[in-house]
């Protein structure tokens, strides 16, 4: 075996320093990406065991913060299941609900857009009495049904609403918690258990991607579906009390054309499905 003299073990240092230095810049923590392209088999798997007996699971604690470099959730929409991954490696796993027919989730990749712990819907919704705060006419949407005299309308409660982006531009739909009956059943958006809401709400960032996958329960994103608002729907009719029969009735108004069917409302600015 070659001894090294005392000359060429500082060259040898050197020369092992610098491997080393270029390793920790170049080596497999920054190379590695932030969620796979899809589901794989084995966090299907490890969904199956987690999800059996609930409905949200951490597996792994987030021991840094998540950022759009280093983590990512994939959701899959015919699994009807949100995947959470940081450095490629599945952190959590969780059950949904996404848009029902007519009204399917769209796929593509998405990004956080911005986050509202406490959203109401602007289109999907109740009417209630401006004076006691009670439900005059339920499930309405507001693009649709006109509210009954003496009632505003209130958006459905959307709590923890988590809203993705599509290309950068903020789009209609989002995480939100909301009932999983156990299939599709939204307006689009993507329901979520309680405390999977507070858990998305608490740790994913602005700008995190968001893949969103699924051909039976999805439509690529801009594809258009059956079931958009035609117009506005007329107010329910006001019961009026019924004409004294000793009373003449009140002679035949002229003849005037019908007046012109005002325009249908404006969609909201900014809708959201659910």
């Amino acid at each position: 075996m070659m001894k090294l003299s005392s000359l060429h073990r500082p060259v040898l240092l050197s020369a092992l320093l610098a491997c080393l230095s270029a390793c920790a810049t170049f080596g497999p923590p920054s190379s590695v990406p932030p969620h796979p392209p899809a589901a794989r088999a084995e966090d299907v798997l490890a969904a199956d065991l987690a999800l059996a007996k609930a409905r949200f699971v951490e597996l792994i604690p987030i021991t840094e913060p998540l950022t759009p470099d280093n983590g990512g959730a994939v959701v899959e929409l015919d699994q009807q299941r949100v995947y959470l991954y940081q450095r490629s490696q599945l952190v959590a796993v969780s059950k949904i609900s996404s848009g029902r027919r007519n009204h399917r989730t769209e796929t593509g990749l998405f990004s956080v857009a911005s986050k509202d712990p406490k959203h109401r819907s602007n289109i999907y919704g109740d009417f209630v009495d401006t004076a006691s705060g009670d439900v005059v006419l339920g499930n309405v949407d507001a693009r649709l049904d006109a509210a009954p005299a003496g009632a505003v309308f209130k958006g459905a409660s959307m709590a923890n609403f988590v809203r993705l982006a599509y290309g950068g531009k903020p789009s209609p739909i989002g995480f939100h918690a909301g009932m999983l009956p156990g299939y599709p059943a939204s307006h689009g958006c993507l329901r979520l258990p309680r405390q999977t809401s507070e858990y998305f709400i608490k740790n994913l960032p602005t700008g995190l991607p968001v893949l969103v996958l699924g051909e039976k329960f999805g439509v690529p994103h801009g594809a258009r579906q059956a079931g958009s608002p035609a117009k506005k729907r007329p107010a329910p009719p006001v019961e009026t009390p019924a004409a004294d029969p000793a009373t003449p009735p009140a002679p035949a108004p002229l003849e005037t054309p019908p007046a012109a069917e005002p325009p249908a409302a404006p969609a909201p600015a900014n809708p959201v499905f659910d």
